[in-house]
């Protein structure tokens, strides 16, 4: 059971007393990307190391004679690769488990700040990790299924890489290099799904501990860069209710949204 404070009385009657207004928005930290892409990245090498160590060996076998020996060892190569996937991706969930929950614990304490800032009473006690425990779960669970996704992928990529340098005659140093590029692939996807991920988690907090205050309004805010997308760019300090999410969602919600929702008071 949530519980529920009337927090924009308190910031009206802060703004008669001269405090500032709406709470300032609150967004994901630099520091939780980054140690999610070093996790991700951890499944991508895992994946790779055994890839390095077996392709150029079964690439030459088959290009020597395609035999069905040869061949057979391409589901070899597919089950070590799944092996190794599997083995990283089980010390992963810890790692996610553990930067979804310090993410809770740090906006928790960034947004009774920012409250504390514009009402003036600390409303700390209001806010507790398990009104939002479906949402650190949720964010776990999605996150290592996509994960999971890309080590799905870089395995068959890697199987059709060699099969296809076995086949075509392909040279053990264009191989080589077709394995780098793969590589490089999962290492952008890790980016990519670290800073989506928890975009779309530190969305999610504003929406349930914003509620919880008592705000039933938002300010969309944008990165304000280049990269912004020109549908959010539009939207930038209009107002929107949590109750009707616009075309896309609320910010962080759309893929590789960076935007945040601001509290707002209103009149």
């Amino acid at each position: 059971m949530l519980l529920t404070a009337n927090v924009p009385e308190h910031v009206r009657r802060a703004k008669r007393r001269g405090r500032r207004a709406n709470p300032r928005a609150v967004g994901p930290t630099l520091a939780a990307e980054v140690s999610m892409r070093l996790a991700i990245n951890r499944v991508v090498e895992a994946v790779m190391s055994v890839a390095r160590e077996q392709a150029g060996d079964i690439a030459s076998g088959i290009r020597s004679e395609m035999t069905t020996d040869t061949v057979a060892l391409l589901p070899f190569l597919a089950r070590a690769l799944r092996a190794a996937g599997d083995a990283a991706l089980g010390e992963l969930r810890s790692s996610v488990r553990r930067i979804f929950s310090d993410e809770e614990a740090r906006h928790r304490r960034d947004f009774a700040s920012t409250v504390r800032a514009s009402a003036g009473p600390d409303l700390t006690v209001l806010f507790a990790p398990t009104d939002v425990l479906s949402e650190v779960q949720f964010a776990i669970e999605r996150s290592v299924g996509l994960i999971s996704g890309i080590a799905d992928d870089l395995r068959v990529k890697v199987v059709n890489a060699v099969m296809d340098a076995g086949s075509e005659g392909t040279r053990s140093v264009n191989l080589a290099t077709t394995l780098t590029s793969i590589s490089g692939w999962g290492k952008k996807r890790a980016k990519l799904i670290a800073r989506d991920q928890l975009a779309e988690f530190n969305g999610n907090l504003n929406r349930v501990r914003q509620q919880q205050a008592g705000f039933d309004k938002y300010i969309w805010r944008t990165s304000m860069d280049e990269r912004v997308r020109p549908t959010h760019a539009a939207r930038e300090g209009k107002i929107f209710s949590w109750a009707s999410p616009p075309t896309g969602g609320h910010p962080g919600e759309d893929y590789n949204c960076r935007c945040v929702a601001q509290a707002y008071l209103g009149d």
